[in-house]
């Protein structure tokens, strides 16, 4: 599923490094989901695993990442 949402977008005009960045949001966001049926997890913070904390913390930088990267590419391309 991934790989076919990457596929589709790799020959959008998007700026260097987009693609690796959404594979990441992607990845880390069925990592989650896929976590909560482990049986042997091992949990902290709650009810979170400590791979469920990784992709959390994987999305958020990716996202900014993604924000400051994108609101550049706006800037070099206005001036």
């Amino acid at each position: 599923m991934i790989f076919g949402i990457l596929w589709k977008l790799r020959k959008k005009n998007f700026f260097n490094g987009f693609i690796f960045l959404l594979y990441v949001v992607l990845y880390s966001s069925i990592r989650i989901f896929v976590e909560n049926f482990r049986a042997d997890k091992l949990t902290y913070l709650g009810d979170l695993s400590a791979a469920q904390t990784m992709g959390v913390a994987a999305i958020a930088v990716s996202i900014v990442i993604i924000l400051v990267l994108s609101r550049r590419e706006k800037i070099i391309k206005a001036h």
